[in-house]
Parts: structure tokens; sequence; C-alpha cells
């Protein structure tokens, strides 16, 4: 069976989903949240799935000797899939790696078009920023109110705020890839 270029990018996009998902369970950890059994068996899951997926596009793009790569890559991250480093943020290691593979195949994005869908999040998050702050004060069952004091706070906000949607997006995976694919 052959495949088209369509049908090989919409594999690509079902795992950069499925790495997404992975790292939106890191980014928990990250920001507090719980990293326990549950979540590391979770994300083991999640990037078994996304280097089988990723193995059966390569092998249906006729690419076997990046396929085989791949499954060194797979053998390496088979210790410990939920493996993170930290550059500026947490990141899953494997789930950075293996965007490298799947990046060709994704649908190109012009470079002003991603300038632009950057500025349009960054004006809703600016723009909600009130109402944010509205909920920090007014929080439910009667806990502490989170006080935003001075420029520090709303930078921490904002960052917050700014990390949350690169995760929700994939947009840090593909960042973390380009970084990594410049400095070699």
């Amino acid at each position: 069976m052959e495949f088209t270029k369509e049908d090989l990018a919409k594999i690509a996009s079902g795992i950069q989903k499925t790495l997404s998902e992975a790292d939106r369970v890191v980014f928990r950890w990250d920001t507090g949240g719980a990293d326990v059994p549950e979540d590391q068996k979770l994300v083991r899951f999640l990037l078994e799935k996304a280097f089988a997926q990723t193995m059966l596009l390569l092998d249906a793009a006729k690419l076997h000797e990046t396929l085989e790569a791949v499954q060194r890559l797979n053998d390496e991250a088979k210790i410990d899939y939920s493996q993170t480093d930290y550059y500026e943020d947490v990141f899953l290691v494997w789930s950075s790696k293996l965007e490298r593979y799947i990046e060709p195949f994704l649908p190109s994005v012009p470079p002003n078009e991603i300038e632009e869908q950057a500025l349009s999040q960054l004006e809703v998050i600016c723009s909600g920023f009130n109402s944010a702050a509205k909920v920090f004060a007014s929080r439910r069952r009667k806990r502490t109110p989170l006080e935003i004091e001075d420029e520090y706070d709303v930078q921490d906000s904002l960052k917050l705020s700014c990390e949350f949607i690169l995760v929700m997006s994939g947009l840090k995976n593909r960042i973390l890839a380009s970084r990594d694919n410049l400095l070699g």
C-alpha cells in the first residue's frame, strides 16, 4: 500500500498529539503537580505509543535507515521513558528527540504565520490577565487569595500562561527540536 504525503502528515500529526499529551503530564511536574508513579506509567505508555507510531510512519515512508536510527533510540529510551531534562523549563528528553523524526512529515507552517499565531496567543493572554487576577483574588472553597503584588508576580503569571499555551499547542517540542538541530 502506498501512502500519500497527506497520509504521512496525518500520521505525524497524530504522533505529535501523543507527544504533546506526554508533555502536558511532565508540565504538571514542573508546576508543582505530583510526579507520581501513575504519571510515570502514563508517560511511558504515551512514549511507547509514539515510538511505535513513528517506526510505522518511517516504514510506510520507506526510510529504512532512519527507521533503524529510531529503533536504536527506542532501545535507549526503554531504560527510562520519563527521563526529563531542563532548559529554561523541564522537558521530556525522548519526546524532544523523537519530534525531530516526525517534524519533516508535518505540514509546514510559514514563519510569518507562526509569528501571527504567537502574537495572537499573547494578545489572548494579556487581554485575559485582569480576569485571571480576579480568579486569583477570589478562590474557591475559602482558599487564601493569590496576590499579585509587583511586576515580578505579573511576569511569573504571564510566563505560566505562556508555558501552558506552548505545551497545549505542541509548539514546545517543535521549538526544542529546532534548537537542538541548530546546536548540533
